[in-house]
């Protein structure tokens, strides 16, 4: 028997064919394919299947036949031939039989199965298996088919086996372990290739299979306990490959352990409030446990403060801590988080710090203990708004006064104290800030009243401006800033000055005052005569008035664009009453109102009297003269103007004597000066100038004078400086010459102008009442041409006819 054995052996590694391995057989063309086992072990007198896998690639039915092609003797075929129809691309299995008479030799039997088609033109294909008649094998583990094993984790579990070789014949043994964990293992055998290991056992022999299996730490709770992989040690026979199992199930032990996933490490809290913070813990062992959880209080560098033992809740330095969500007497599953709570309650103060440790343990293991340090801060946040409520600061007038508030609310997280600064002096106002502080809580509003703005004296209109005013904290730092603008008003204020009113006897008031911008802008005024009388009156406007055109008796006019410190004069006449039965007394207003404050009036009242008619003088009733009289009163005329007649006399002789040292003068310039002459005047052309007709007056063409120069011509005349300087004494001499040379040429023209009247009218005659002398008819316009001087544009000249009229008879009493 013995020999028969190692024939079996030599024939097998003749064959190269190793028995304890199986392998599958493909054969295939266009239209279909086979797929199937290559080599099969069987007994003797042992029936035994296999399959064959048939795949119809064609896009028809095809019908198959299975046949033996070859078979070794004596085994033999169950089941075949047989044919089957296949779908097309579709795959089909047959099984194929074998049996091994109890006379067979052991040994390889090769066997060739033959497989076609009924279609016409497909190839037939041929399937190659080799038939295995081996002895049966009797593998067997002692400890049975399998067994529990009790393990920590972190440890490596070495395990050893025995297995007993119960056939009576020797046997190749190969052994695989098979888990489908990913734990590490190894053998430790003599013999291993490939992860297996093999060994040889004799019949009715006893060997051991030494393996380990490193078991890892428990984590996340897993494994839990009592649970664990199965390892499956196979042992393949050489002599007929069945495979005898045993199966290690591994068991872990109990671990108890917990452990601090998450924690907020810092809590901070307004001063007086309290926070909390959160702690994630987890029972990380493999079996439901309770957990013990503790507070410690320590100082900044984690060493546990004195007389401060451990709990779940206490107070020092005016902090108290608490442990909320601890629940030690509730198990947690294993890998079940809960979250716990730490507050802190802070003093009131600004400011500090405590630092508290969190202690925890499973039960029944305190050898486990996890530790963390956590802190409570107070946070004092800083935050303010800030708004302002003015009242009349956008239109100040100078010297006056508004008042403004500031609004502050508090949006930090504890009571703030405030204060009011100003940034620095405005020049145009006086600030007054109020020197109390206020104190609000947070979230609260309080309000900063009596901020007043005192406009200057002086302060020009329309001036414009921010006042910064700082707010500051309880420490007097700056944390906010806030702008009120402010805008200065006009100052409306006019004056009256010179004030001057004068009735002539024929009943004319005239009135003539002096205006005064003493405001603090540019300003316009409207100027308005109004009387109690229905009378004529009108003004005699300034050079820079805006009248109504058209309005003969102009009874108010404009006048724009007035400087400040500005004068101006204004002129009126008023015609009293002469047809009221009684006395009484005129009232005339003169009002001015301002182009900035027309609600505002300045008024000067003026009042003149009148008579009524029984009141009045009678008009004088010329009766007629005679001719004595006539003679009488020329004689009289004569002795009285005699010394005027000589006087007249005396004035033509030194008139005459002038012309002709004038004409003399004028020669020798001629004579001696290359420049342009001036034509010489005759004494004709000279006396032209007073002939009785009204003549028109050719005026030059004067040169534009800018605006500028005529303001500061008009400011040197209305407020006249002192020389800087003495006038040298030649400039003196010069002067006065031209000064006697300038009255004796006036003294001329009045004399002329004598002689001319007397000539055409004769010598007048006064009246006999002297109180008549002056009742010649006033003329308002013809006094306003006198009284003005005009410096004109060419432009102006334009529709300009200025007429000077020489008066109708001139009396001695007027010169």
């Amino acid at each position: 028997m013995r020999w028969v054995l190692v024939i079996f052996f030599v024939a097998m590694m003749t064959c190269n064919f190793p028995l304890h391995n199986t392998y599958s057989v493909e054969a295939e063309n266009q239209d279909f394919s086979i797929v199937g086992p290559g080599s099969m072990v069987i007994h003797q007198d042992e029936e035994k299947y296999t399959y064959v896998t048939i795949h119809n690639k064609k896009d028809v039915f095809q019908n198959f036949t299975i046949g033996v092609f070859s078979i070794s003797s004596p085994l033999e075929i169950i089941n075949l031939p047989m044919s089957e129809i296949l779908v097309n691309n579709h795959l089909r299995q047959f099984q194929i039989g074998f049996y091994a008479p109890s006379n067979t030799t052991f040994g390889i039997y090769p066997v060739v199965l033959e497989i076609s088609s009924d279609i016409e033109g497909v190839i037939a294909q041929y399937f190659y298996l080799n038939i295995t008649v081996a002895p049966y094998s009797n593998l067997d583990f002692w400890v049975g088919e399998s067994s529990n094993l009790l393990v920590d984790g972190g440890f490596r579990a070495s395990v050893a086996v025995n297995i007993t070789n119960n056939a009576s014949l020797e046997d190749f043994v190969k052994f695989d372990l098979v888990s489908s964990s990913k734990w590490a293992w190894g053998w430790v055998m003599t013999n291993t290739e490939n992860g297996s290991a093999y060994i040889s056992m004799q019949p009715g022999t006893i060997h051991y299979v030494y393996f380990w299996i490193d078991v890892p730490n428990v984590k996340d709770a897993m494994p839990l306990a009592g649970t664990g992989p199965v390892f499956t040690l196979l042992a393949t026979s050489g002599l007929d490959l069945e495979v005898t199992e045993w199966d290690l199930n591994l068991k872990m032990s109990t671990f108890r352990n917990v452990t601090i996933d998450r924690s907020d490490g810092l809590v901070q809290m307004p001063p007086g409030q309290d926070g909390r913070l959160k702690i994630d813990v987890r029972n990380n062992g493999n079996v439901p446990n309770r957990m013990n959880i503790t507070l410690q209080a320590i100082d900044q560098d984690g060493i546990p403060l004195p007389n401060m033992p451990a709990s779940d809740r206490f107070s020092s330095d005016g902090w108290t801590i608490a442990l909320f969500g601890g629940l030690e007497d509730v198990e947690l599953e294993p890998n079940q988080t809960r979250v716990v709570e730490i507050g802190f309650q802070a003093p009131y103060e600004y400011e500090g710090s405590f630092s508290v440790q969190l202690r925890i343990f499973p039960t029944q293991a305190i050898e486990r203990l996890k530790t963390i340090n956590v802190y409570g801060e107070i946070i004092r946040n800083k935050s303010m708004e800030a708004t302002y409520q003015s009242s009349g600061c956008m239109n100040i007038i100078p010297g006056e006064t508004c008042e403004n508030s500031i609004i502050i609310t508090n949006n930090g997280n504890a009571r703030d104290t405030y204060y009011l600064r100003q940034t620095e002096p405005d020049d145009y106002i006086n600030v007054t800030l109020p020197k109390n502080s206020i104190t609000i809580e947070n979230g609260f509003t309080d309000t900063f009243d009596n901020i007043i703005f005192h406009a200057k004296n002086g302060s020009l209109a329309f001036t414009q401006g921010e006042i910064e005013i700082e707010l500051l904290d309880d420490s007097f730092s700056l944390t906010g800033l806030i702008k009120i603008p402010y805008k200065i008003g006009p100052k409306v204020m006019w004056s009256f000055s010179n004030i001057t009113e004068t009735i002539q006897r024929d009943g004319l008031m005239e009135i003539e005052m002096n205006v005064r911008n003493d405001g603090n802008a540019i300003d316009g005024l409207l100027v308005q005569l109004q009387s109690s009388h229905n009378t004529e009156m009108a003004f005699i406007p300034p050079f820079i008035a805006e009248v109504e055109e058209g309005v003969e008796h102009p009874r108010s006019f404009e006048v724009n664009e007035i400087p400040l410190g500005y004068n101006f004069t204004i002129k009126a006449w008023v015609q009293l009453p002469i047809d009221q039965t009684s006395n009484g007394t005129v009232f005339i207003n003169t009002s001015i109102r301002s182009k900035f404050a027309p609600e505002i009036e300045f008024v000067h009242t003026s009042q003149g009297e009148y008579l009524g008619i029984p009141w009045q003088p009678k008009p004088y009733v010329d009766p007629g003269i005679t001719l004595p009289e006539f003679v009488a009163t020329s004689i009289a005329y004569l002795k009285a103007w005699s010394g005027v007649l000589f006087a007249i006399l005396l004035s033509g002789l030194i008139i005459y004597k002038a012309i002709w040292d004038r004409n003399k003068r004028l020669e020798e310039i001629q004579q001696h000066s290359v420049a342009e002459q001036k034509p010489i005047e005759t004494e004709e052309d000279w006396l032209v100038k007073f002939q009785r007709k009204e003549q028109q007056t050719n005026i030059e063409e004067q040169k534009e004078i800018p605006s500028h120069a005529f303001e500061a011509m008009f400011k040197m005349r209305a407020q006249p400086k002192e020389l800087t300087q003495g006038i040298e004494e030649e400039m003196k001499v010069h002067s006065s010459t031209v000064l006697q040379q300038g009255e004796l040429q006036r003294t001329q023209e009045q004399a002329n102008t004598i002689l001319a009247s007397i000539q055409e009218h004769g010598i007048a005659k006064p009246h006999p009442e002297n109180e008549h002398l002056h009742s010649k008819e006033h003329n308002p316009e013809r006094t306003l041409r006198h009284d003005r001087k005009y410096i004109l544009s060419k432009d102006e000249l334009q529709d300009e006819d200025l007429e000077f009229k020489l008066p109708e008879m001139i009396d001695l009493d007027d010169l």
